[in-house]
């Protein structure tokens, strides 16, 4: 008893079992069906006879309960509950922006979601897994369409380069990541849609934060990289901003890309450092002479300003030729998310 006073509750339940069928016949064998079902349950249904208009009009969606005295049966809130039909698992939301996913194998009834509703779709991830040949790719043009027709910024992370031609035939930008390709990302540039959106900011707070990543950037380029390491990087970098004139313009907003400062800066910044202070240049000369490969290396996908329109409503990042270079894929990849994290929140 003391369960179920902090846990739940006595309630009345009333049950009926509405059969329907196409034929007499069909619906002498459901009833007989229904009855084998329950006896094994050792349970016993009792058919109203002289009642069957009340019991009826009992089973309907109208809140009529005209044979309670003979279908109630008092329970637990815990017991009821198994009753109600939560146990399907529809996923069914209607809108105009719907995708139909497909249909529920247990109830036939269809699945949709609208992925663009975030009050009520609270998990918007998504996984397409198919053996080859199944059809992943072109279920996944298909919705790249869609989405791109109702107006929605489309990003796609192509590691197979599948969606090119689709991307470039709807007028779109893709970006081709390797070190042989002329486009370039900075991983100095600043790339907030949020920043660019609320006007006039504190840039001084947002370049320490923006600095901040790319200690992150430069540890995936040295990855035994040290705290002294870091601290110096990290007067350098606000050098190598300051230098540039960032800290001059009222906003992100007005800054153009070949503003920023680039990898080479950063590497001349460094070897400055030779003359003017050389203890600090002797605790990171290691990392100088990694980025070299970077800045006059064969390694040169980071070095230069950013020649690619970022701001395209449909975007697709081509990572399959980073397959072949090993040395910079982590840093790319980073490199590619922190861009785009940074557009999307």
């Amino acid at each position: 008893m003391k369960f179920l006073e902090n846990e739940s509750s006595y309630i009345y339940q009333y049950t009926y079992i509405y059969l329907q069928a196409k034929s007499l016949d069909e619906l002498n064998a459901l009833s007989d069906s229904v009855h084998n079902t329950l006896v094994k349950l050792q349970l016993k249904a009792m058919t109203p006879i002289k009642a069957m208009y009340q019991t009826f009009w009992s089973a309907m969606p109208i809140l009529e309960n005209l044979l309670g005295d003979y279908t109630y049966k008092q329970s637990n809130t815990e017991a009821a509950s198994s009753m109600f039909p939560f146990d399907d698992a529809e996923i069914l939301t209607i809108t105009p922006r719907s995708d139909v996913e497909g249909v529920n194998k247990d109830t036939g009834s269809l699945i949709a979601i609208d992925y663009l509703d975030r009050k009520n779709t609270l998990n918007q991830n998504m996984v397409v897994i198919g053996t080859s040949g199944v059809g992943k790719t072109t279920y996944m043009v298909q919705k790249i369409l869609r989405y791109f027709a109702w107006g929605v910024k489309v990003f796609i992370i192509d590691p197979e380069n599948e969606y090119t031609n689709i991307v470039e035939h709807l007028g779109g930008t893709v970006v081709h990541l390797s070190s042989n390709s002329s486009t370039k990302i900075n991983p100095l540039e600043v790339f907030s849609e949020q920043v660019m959106d609320e006007g006039p900011v504190d840039l001084d707070m947002v370049l320490k934060d923006k600095i901040q990543r790319l200690l992150g950037f430069f540890q995936v380029l040295k990855q035994d990289i040290t705290q002294v390491e870091k601290a110096i990087l990290d007067a350098v970098l606000r050098e190598v901003y300051r230098d540039a004139g960032i800290l001059q313009y009222n906003s992100f907003r007005e800054i153009p890309s070949t503003a920023y400062p680039i990898l080479s800066d950063v590497y001349e910044a460094i070897a400055a450092l030779k003359a003017s202070d050389a203890d600090r240049y002797a605790q990171i000369e290691d990392f100088h002479y990694i980025l070299e490969s970077y800045v006059n290396g064969s390694k040169t996908i980071f070095n230069g300003h950013t020649n690619i329109n970022l701001q395209s409503d449909l975007l697709s990042f081509d990572l399959k030729p980073l397959q072949n270079e090993a040395d910079v894929q982590g840093a790319a990849y980073l490199n590619t998310f922190s861009c785009l994290r940074l557009k999307i929140l």
